[in-house]
């Protein structure tokens, strides 16, 4: 139980510091609310109230008379948590990926991204399609790939509800290496099927003819 009342100790002196912070703002509501600490010991929420602290470590008896008068001052309230959902005790052990991901939502946390979402995207297999697109306008609208429209409407008439990492990925290689006419495609290279799909659907509907381009601008 030491180290649940060290815990609250460093945590109440925080909330204080925090609660004086606050009064001083001229337009911050008034009262202050109390700040809530989480605790996963119910021992240690128990003792906290209470009057007498019969541990014979004068430190810990310290800790537990400045918790107390945090309490009764309404400074601080301590609220139990399940272990599985203090936030802060999976940062001192190994996490599965899951834990992780679930740790860092707890901790509102979000991916980082780079300026035009070319970067990390949130770490999920599939990314939905609505979002993805708006992100492929905003990127090629400056790197002015001519067939982003003709791309996009493309998956939407195939009612794609989700876009794989890989063909996020495999895109942005795709307007890297390959001329928007397209003449030099290589079928032999490993795309996924969706870009190899849209050759196949530019060439058929006579947007494209390879190494020659019509007027897009007729054709959207």
């Amino acid at each position: 139980m030491e180290s649940e009342f060290i815990a609250l100790d460093k945590a109440g002196e925080e909330a204080k510091w925090l609660r004086n912070f606050l009064e001083d703002i001229p337009y911050w509501p008034k009262p202050v609310a109390p700040v809530c600490i989480h605790c996963h010991s119910q021992a240690a929420i128990g003792r906290a109230g209470s009057m007498m602290y019969n541990d014979k470590s004068r430190h810990i008896r310290r800790r537990h008379n400045t918790v107390r008068e945090l309490l009764s001052s309404r400074i601080i309230t301590v609220e139990y948590v399940k272990s599985k959902d203090n936030i802060s005790d999976p940062l001192t052990k190994g996490l599965s990926r899951e834990r992780v991901e679930r740790t860092s939502k707890g901790m509102g946390l979000r991916p980082r991204t780079s300026q035009h979402g070319a970067g990390q995207m949130r770490r999920a297999r599939n990314l939905v399609l609505d979002t993805v697109i708006g992100r492929w306008k905003s990127l090629f609208a400056e790197k002015q790939w001519p067939l982003v429209d003709h791309w996009c409407q493309f998956l939407l008439a195939r009612n794609n509800k989700a876009i794989s990492r890989d063909t996020w990925s495999q895109l942005l290689e795709f307007v890297r290496y390959v001329d928007p006419a397209l003449s030099n495609y290589d079928a032999e290279r490993a795309w996924t099927y969706l870009i190899d799909e849209l050759f196949e659907y530019l060439t058929k509907n006579g947007i494209v003819q390879i190494g020659q381009m019509t007027d897009l601008s007729q054709k959207c």
